[in-house]
């Protein structure tokens, strides 16, 4: 396909589009649209006029893209994780499309009025250093303001997140491997059954701001 230069009315704007609140805003960018040339050169002939890019809470079948997403960056999610993250809440996943793809995505799961926890925050490599990341972590974020966010972050990180308030408290240690031992008999080992949830909850409670049942 052939492709063109982008034209110079392009520059004086960028229209977005908030899927929530159907709301259409331009925002002018003048030197700022700078960084957007390299992706604008990938779209052909007719989509270098405007480029509508969509903010929106994920659709259940959106979480297994970006379970995908989180398992080619080498974070190994959970064979079931999808259906205990969705559980958890339905509205805590965000997507951002442009022109229609699925681009960005980041979650910030309310377990309570004033705390939720942040995590799955990744962008299509393709599609990385021009500024949609930032965009939706920034709109994500404006809805928890003076609130408590947890963050399981990674470490090349680290700066970017204290620019968004985010305070260092402790580092995590995983360890991987093949046990080596035979299944065991002990009768003090047991499946997590209806009559064992509320005494885990309890112990959970202890190492967390908000309750976590869900």
């Amino acid at each position: 396909e052939q492709t063109l230069s982008v034209p110079a009315l392009f520059y004086k704007c960028l229209i977005f589009r908030c899927g929530n609140a159907g709301s259409l805003v331009t925002k002018h960018v003048r030197a700022e649209m700078r960084p957007f040339r390299a992706l604008l050169r990938q779209f052909p002939v007719g989509y270098h006029n405007i480029m509508t890019a969509f903010i929106r809470i994920a659709e259940r079948h959106d979480l297994a893209t970006i379970i995908d997403w989180a398992a080619a960056e080498g974070w190994n999610p959970g064979l079931d994780d999808a259906d205990a993250f969705w559980a958890a809440d339905p509205k805590g996943y965000h997507v951002l499309e442009v022109n229609g793809e699925l681009t960005a995505a980041v979650s910030l799961v309310r377990y309570a009025r004033d705390y939720g926890f942040l995590g799955f925050y990744m962008v299509r490599a393709q599609s990385r250093g021009l500024g949609f990341g930032w965009s939706l972590w920034q709109g994500v974020l404006s809805g928890f303001a003076g609130q408590t966010v947890g963050l399981d972050g990674v470490v090349a990180q680290q700066e970017n997140y204290r620019k968004s308030g985010f305070v260092y408290a402790h580092a995590n240690y995983r360890y991987g491997g093949a046990p080596g031992c035979r299944a065991t008999v002990s009768g003090d080992i047991v499946a997590i059954d209806a009559q064992w949830i509320g005494a885990v909850a309890a112990y959970d409670r202890q190492f967390h701001p908000e309750p976590r049942e869900s």
